[in-house]
């Protein structure tokens, strides 16, 4: 078995590469994030209410290999209503595989909708695209 862990490795990396997937940073003017999307985002906004009023909901997203990856965040103006921001976001949210965190008072979403590239059933490329997508966010820190 573990001569065959290199071809592996190598599948798994191939599929990461496909053509279907060409990951690039992408960033929001007003939020301190970089996400790493495997296509050219489109971004927009809309007000959605979030912890007890209407917000400003920043959105990116493409769609690649049969899924869509989305970010998008919120500012809640006040850091003792980020769980409850966070906790609303999580209970209706419809996306296949999501990560919530926040930054000061800013509270982010992270999602998959759709599984890439699958006709139901996992591959190397499902896994590794979601680890590529949810790895590559990040909030830089100042110099």
């Amino acid at each position: 078995m573990q001569k065959n862990l290199p071809a592996l490795a190598l599948c798994v990396a191939i599929a990461a590469c496909s053509t279907e997937l060409n990951w690039r940073e992408a960033r929001f003017d007003d939020a301190p994030l970089v996400a790493l999307l495997p296509c050219k985002p489109d971004k927009g906004a809309r007000e959605l209410p979030l912890a007890g009023r209407m917000r400003q909901v920043n959105m990116m997203g493409c769609e690649a290999g049969g899924a869509t990856f989305t970010v998008a965040f919120a500012d809640v103006d006040d850091a003792s209503a980020v769980p409850d921001a966070l906790a609303q976001w999580k209970a209706v949210s419809r996306a296949t595989q999501a990560r919530y965190f926040s930054h000061q008072t800013q509270v982010f979403e992270a999602a998959i909708f759709g599984q890439p590239n699958s006709n139901d059933t996992p591959s190397a490329l499902t896994q590794q695209a979601a680890e590529t997508f949810f790895s590559g966010i990040r909030v830089p820190t100042a110099p």
